[in-house]
């Protein structure tokens, strides 16, 4: 039994309101316009827009905002699938990369080149509001997420902000760091690309970081 026979019986289309609910289920992530969905299931077009309302206060649909403010009606059951396949690949993703506490977008979108670059990303957004993943300027990851650290790298993680912080416009570089810590730059990297990615410090150049607090206030005596 192929997937469009199952869900064909799953929603019958014996009123407008059905029938607008299967073309959207139909539909997909594949955005149709209020005429579109009238056209395929002989909706009239001026009744869409109420029924579109009613569904998604009985929770049938989902409408996902765009960065241009275009709300997309999803039916809920293509959410529940998109949310599991985006959750599954984000947690392999974090096992990839056990130390890295955000996995860089595009790095997942890879992924996903099946849906519009507008609605994955307003489902991700959306994931983020009902807490279900986290997302800042490094990436997005689980809700619950944290890297999995040894002892000694979470003593580098509690130990190199702060030195880089107390050095403010002339912190101590990478090998400076191995020195003073008793490590090696290679055991360092992985700690640095970690407070880079959660944003504590910033990367200039080379072996050279600031912490985010210095960094800004580079920034205003800059402007």
């Amino acid at each position: 039994q192929t997937e469009s026979t199952t869900r064909h019986h799953h929603l019958p289309s014996t009123d407008p309101k059905m029938r607008v609910k299967k073309s959207l289920y139909f539909q997909g992530v594949t955005p149709l316009n209020h005429h579109d969905n009238a056209r395929i299931e002989a909706v009239k077009p001026a009744e869409v827009s109420s029924l579109l309302q009613q569904l998604t206060e009985d929770g049938d649909l989902v409408q996902l905002q765009t960065l241009n403010e275009k709300s997309i009606p999803i039916h809920h059951e293509i959410i529940r699938e998109l949310t599991h396949r985006i959750i599954t690949q984000i947690t392999r993703l974090h096992e990839q990369n056990p130390l890295q506490p955000f996995i860089p977008v595009e790095r997942l979108t890879r992924r996903f080149d099946y849906i519009e670059p507008q609605i994955l990303t307003a489902l991700l957004t959306h994931l983020c509001e009902i807490n279900q993943l986290k997302q800042n300027e490094n990436g997005i990851a689980l809700k619950e997420f944290s890297p999995k650290l040894s002892p000694n790298q979470q003593h580098l993680l509690e130990k190199i902000p702060t030195m880089i912080r107390e050095g403010e416009f002339t912190p101590p570089d990478s090998t400076q760091l191995a020195t003073t810590l008793k490590t090696t730059e290679t055991e360092l990297q992985p700690i640095l690309d970690l407070c880079v990615s959660s944003g504590e410090l910033i990367h200039i150049a080379g072996k050279i970081f600031l912490h985010r607090e210095t960094h800004q206030t580079l920034l205003k005596i800059i402007q």
